[in-house]
């Protein structure tokens, strides 16, 4: 199996991401001046397209073994690329799936672990021993993936960009404060994003995700929740991350 070194960035309105295969000598380097791009994302398709000459592979060296001693030809895997996307956990942590190689492999606190695949939206975490299952929604879509830890059951749901009305939008945009922090945010519209301008610090860009969440889509660990009240005014706002969870904003 060949080795992936990977490291990505993000300043708002502005995201990269680097990859490396030694084995193969190949660098891909994205760079993008938008915030919806997903380079991770666009890295790893340029590597696999690369690394398979822009043909389809041959039956020799594009199977991958699974568990069970099987093994799946590189087509399935293509077609395994619908499991592709950011799965935010119960506990507030986001994964992330990709490809390269015509290979999965989840992103794990800037890790990269290979997902081998057991049977049927079944999968193994490699070097972790882990068993990871999808499951799909009415229309086809993978929903949620599951981790079988040796302790519990852990859930994680996926994120897809949400389309929030204008109206909304105004519902949203405010001034408001983090007592813990001690900063101010401003939210206010920008394009089909939610903007948060900071007293300190660069701003923020956040895409809708449902139910009055919003996601900084990239590096994508910072979830921003609203709260109302009995009326269903927003009276305020919670940032999340997998290192602080609920951290508070008050609408001033």
């Amino acid at each position: 199996d060949a080795t992936l070194l990977h490291h990505g960035g993000a300043l708002s309105g502005y995201r990269s991401h680097l990859l490396l295969i030694p084995d193969h000598q190949l660098v891909v380097v994205v760079l993008g001046n938008v915030n919806t791009l997903r380079p991770a994302a666009v890295a790893t398709e340029v590597a696999d397209h690369l690394l398979s000459g822009g043909q389809a592979p041959g039956p020799e060296d594009n199977g991958i073994a699974t568990t069970a001693g099987e093994t799946l030809r590189h087509a399935d895997l293509e077609a395994a690329a619908k499991y592709r996307g950011r799965y935010l956990m119960e506990n507030g942590r986001m994964l992330t799936v990709e490809a390269a190689e015509g290979r999965l492999f989840m992103v794990m606190g800037g890790s990269l672990q290979e997902l081998r695949p057991v049977d049927d939206n079944r999968f193994m975490l490699a070097g972790e021993g882990i068993p990871v299952a999808f499951e799909r929604s009415n229309n086809g879509r993978m929903q949620r993936m599951t981790l079988e830890l040796p302790e519990h059951v852990m859930r994680a749901e996926r994120l897809e960009p949400a389309t929030v009305s204008g109206w909304d939008y105004r519902q949203y945009e405010g001034r408001y404060f983090s007592p813990a922090l001690e900063v101010h945010y401003e939210l206010v519209r920008d394009g089909e994003q939610l903007l948060a301008r900071r007293s300190r610090g660069v701003d923020l860009e956040f895409t809708p995700i449902g139910d009055d969440r919003f996601l900084e889509w990239d590096p994508g660990d910072l979830v921003l929740k609203f709260e109302r009240n009995r009326r269903g005014r927003v009276t305020g706002f919670t940032l999340s991350t997998s290192r602080a969870r609920n951290v508070e904003f008050v609408r001033e």
